[in-house]
């Protein structure tokens, strides 16, 4: 048996679900069709700018986690780099101390 599955299985549940929800809206509202219809272009008309708004969300998210990230790296290559020059200094110590007791 071959699996031909054409297509993207969220997307055709996603499309069906959209039209389940037209259709049951439309059963079920108690406006009439061309205030359903206006509701529904008002809402379509809304989208560009509900999808800039979360653009722009986005976008500063994004600049914050990208300027917290640079914090934390620096910090630790600071650690790092502290914690590397201690332990140059231990091994220089211990290697004096081992050339002493030659």
């Amino acid at each position: 048996m071959s699996n031909n599955n054409n297509g993207n299985p969220l997307f055709t549940g996603l499309l069906l679900g959209v039209i389940a929800g037209v259709v049951t809206t439309m059963l079920y509202t108690p406006k009439p069709g061309k205030e359903v219809r206006n509701d529904i272009q008002g809402k379509i008309d809304e989208l560009p700018d509900e999808a800039n708004k979360l653009l722009d969300d986005i976008r500063d998210l994004y600049n914050k986690s990208a300027e917290l990230l640079i914090s934390v790296s620096k910090e630790q290559c600071s650690r790092l780099s502290n914690a590397l020059n201690e332990a140059e200094k231990t091994v220089k110590s211990k290697m004096g101390k081992s050339s002493d007791e030659q």
